[in-house]
């Protein structure tokens, strides 16, 4: 493998604490790979769920408490 598709592999990856990503507008944990927001390209949001952002977008006008 070399570097820049190393590079483009470890973007793809998410940093979170114990395994669990907590999308920054709801709250909502994301455990499994359809929680996760999705970019424009397909690509997974670490930062957003994918009640919240959607295609490069945050969808939520306003987020939803209790998940």
């Amino acid at each position: 493998m070399n570097k820049e598709h190393q590079d483009i592999e470890q973007k793809k990856m998410c940093d979170c604490q114990g395994g669990e990503c907590k999308c920054q507008a709801c709250g909502m944990l994301m455990k499994k790979e359809g929680d996760f927001g999705t970019e424009e390209d397909g690509g997974k949001n670490c930062d957003y769920c994918i009640h919240c952002y959607q295609n490069g977008m945050l969808i939520q006008d306003e987020p939803k408490a209790g998940w």
